[in-house]
């Protein structure tokens, strides 16, 4: 099928149309030459005045006749654009988590839902409905009135005679002559021009569409982490659309999915203040996205603003479970968990929220969760440490950790987050992200972890 549409479209190439309108209008061309000579030939037949005059304005009327012929053609010719919202691409691939891995093996809900809820750009076509209504209207007054457009025809000749050729022996039937061949052969070339280099155009332009569209649907199906310069997971092609759309004026854009790409493409390119914008405008366009609400929460976070990134989230995760979207659900719920390690002792809530998630029935989790968790783990082991190396839970406090790194290890994305805060010297990462230094030095951590 899609070495078929690449045919069709192949099919439509203004070259290609060239050459085919050349071969086929060279007949027209002939017939319209014969047409000028024979002109010419009753023009030298006269003498003085009129032989110019005859010549002049039947060069005139026949230009004339081929223009109002070209000008239906033009209208019969003006393909319909088909009004479609691309509900028949193929939707991207889906990815469960902000910090999913790189293997391709996560799913996720954005682009789709996005789809849904917000409205997509379309061609005008109000040039189409204007053709649908004239060739109606022509064809249906010329089948009703044929007689009296018959007469109209034979006073036309009459006029331009009277007014024009001012030849008493031929001016009638010369105009006859001219506007019942040149009409027809400009009509022709017309609807010939529209039906293949503007239909070109127009597929060419609705591809564009379409094209634009599909990368905003890969756009939103980005895999971002917890920060734009962390953590972020992106194919090529989603680099390709967001290097695109970071280029392209956004007064240009419009609906909520447009706006929200552009607002993820900005985030990943570590400008939160036009991200923030662009979220902001995707919500007041559809309130309820949870992904964007997500996401917004997510900026906020970056510019330090706590209480809002953490009431985004809650929303989004609200709204997420309203629309049964456990995937979704999941991944506003491990990003509250996230920013629970960052308060003081909030390893606590995040151990508490973390497992609650892990066996949720309405949530599903992604291996994010076991990062955060082992994190969490490490926080209260060093806490605990500090204020008593010798304090007996200590043992199970590091079981834990161990046990939820040895899941997310499995996984090399995840494995390399693990790295950079089990040891930011040796990974040459921040070190105030330690929260596993602590095990830096256990034989179990390193069997997993170390290179």
């Amino acid at each position: 099928m899609a070495e078929q549409n690449s045919q069709t479209v192949d099919s439509l190439r203004p070259d290609r149309d060239l050459r085919v309108f050349l071969d086929w209008i060279s007949w027209i061309s002939q017939i319209a030459l014969a047409g000028l000579v024979a002109c010419s030939v009753a023009a030298l037949l006269q003498s003085g005045q009129i032989a110019i005059r005859v010549l002049g304005l039947g060069i005139l009327l026949s230009l004339a006749a081929a223009a109002f012929g070209a000008a239906l053609g033009f209208l019969f010719g003006i393909p319909r654009t088909l009004a479609s919202s691309f509900s028949g691409l193929p939707a991207p691939a889906r990815t469960s988590g902000d910090s999913g891995s790189s293997d391709g093996s996560q799913t996720t809900t954005a682009s789709a839902q996005l789809a849904s809820t917000t409205n997509q750009s379309r061609t005008n076509t109000n040039l189409e409905q204007i053709s649908d209504w004239l060739t109606k209207i022509i064809v249906g007054v010329s089948l009703v009135e044929f007689a009296k457009i018959r007469g109209a025809l034979i006073n036309l000749v009459n006029f331009l005679n009277e007014k024009g050729f001012q030849w008493t022996t031929g001016g009638d039937l010369l105009g006859f002559a001219l506007v019942t061949l040149f009409a027809p052969l400009g009509f022709m070339c017309g609807y010939v021009v529209t039906r293949t280099f503007l239909t070109g155009l127009f597929v060419a332009s609705e591809k564009d569409v379409q094209d634009l569209n599909i990368d905003v649907k890969v756009i939103n199906a980005a895999v971002l982490g917890p920060q734009p310069s962390k953590a972020t997971v992106l194919t090529p092609v989603q680099k390709l659309s967001m290097s695109t759309l970071l280029a392209t004026d956004p007064k240009t854009l419009s609906g909520a999915d447009e706006l929200a790409a552009f607002a993820t493409a900005n985030f990943v390119d570590g400008d939160l203040d036009k991200a923030k914008a662009y979220y902001e405008k995707a919500l007041v366009i559809a309130p309820d996205n949870y992904d964007v609400q997500r996401r917004l929460g997510m900026v906020y976070w970056e510019l330090e603003h706590a209480d809002q990134a953490r009431d985004l989230v809650k929303r989004s995760r609200a709204s997420a479970l309203a629309a049964r979207d456990p995937v979704a659900a999941g991944k506003a719920a491990e990003y509250l968990v996230f920013t629970y390690l960052y308060e003081p002792h909030g390893y606590e809530k995040a151990i508490e929220a973390g497992t609650k998630l892990a066996t949720s029935s309405t949530e599903t989790p992604t291996p994010w969760l076991n990062v955060l968790l082992a994190a969490s783990y490490g926080q209260k082991y060093a806490d605990l440490y500090e204020r008593d190396p010798h304090d007996p839970n200590l043992g199970t406090v590091r079981k834990a950790a161990l046990d939820q790194v040895r899941i997310a290890a499995t996984i090399p994305e995840f494995k390399r987050m693990l790295r950079e805060i089990w040891n930011p010297a040796l990974y040459h990462t921040d070190p105030k992200e330690n929260d596993l230094e602590s095990f830096k030095h256990d034989p179990d951590f390193k069997a997993l972890l170390e290179d």
